[in-house]
């Protein structure tokens, strides 16, 4: 987790150099920047989950993205639980930034690693499966095709899942126009407070 940190950290601050370069307000900049939205609500997200998996006596390590792949942690949260986890991966799909803008220099290879960190999170986290043994592999082989079948995941997901999500968020911010919030952070908010609730019962 601190590794993957430190990439978006290094991933948001090279993508906002040309915000830099322009004369902009650097701190104004990032609070409007969607990666950093996003970087918000996973860190919130992972702490729901830290706080399961101390509770549940998940087994792994609590800084590893392994603990929290969505079968083990799906499987163990009850109902209420469920629902919120399903709601964040949706939360956190229409939130992770569009993709790389065509920039020049840092700030390209910054937006550009964006592109790639988010929808991998999202893979890593919420569709972990893999092929490898499904197949019959060991070692070397399993470890390829489980390589490639990931990033096929992250493709999937950045390609088509993403913009799905992001057309019916956008008409669900139509729809509810009127509110004071937007779609995106509503329904970020139910998702938490239903795995919240999930883990009432594990005090």
């Amino acid at each position: 987790m601190f590794f993957f940190f430190a990439l978006v950290f290094l991933a948001v601050i090279l993508s906002r150099l040309d915000c830099l370069a322009a004369g902009e307000n650097i701190l104004i900049s990032l609070l409007c920047d969607r990666g950093v939205k996003f970087f918000a609500a996973l860190a919130a997200s992972l702490s729901l989950f830290l706080l399961f998996a101390s509770l549940c006596g998940l087994p792994g390590a609590l800084l590893s993205f392994e603990t929290y792949a969505s079968p083990l942690l799906f499987e163990s949260a009850d109902a209420c639980g469920k629902a919120g986890f399903v709601l964040l991966a949706f939360s956190l799909i229409v939130l992770a930034p569009n993709g790389a803008a065509k920039r020049a220099g840092f700030a390209g290879v910054g937006a550009t690693l964006e592109a790639l960190l988010y929808p991998a999170t999202i893979a890593a986290l919420f569709f972990p499966l893999n092929v490898g043994l499904s197949l019959g592999l060991s070692a070397l082989p399993m470890f390829g095709a489980d390589f490639l079948f990931f990033w096929l995941k992250v493709f999937i997901i950045k390609e088509g899942v993403m913009p799905s999500a992001r057309r019916v968020a956008a008409a669900a911010d139509g729809l509810l126009r009127r509110l004071p919030v937007s779609f995106k952070f509503l329904i970020f908010c139910c998702g938490a407070l239903l795995f919240a609730l999930g883990l009432e019962g594990l005090f």
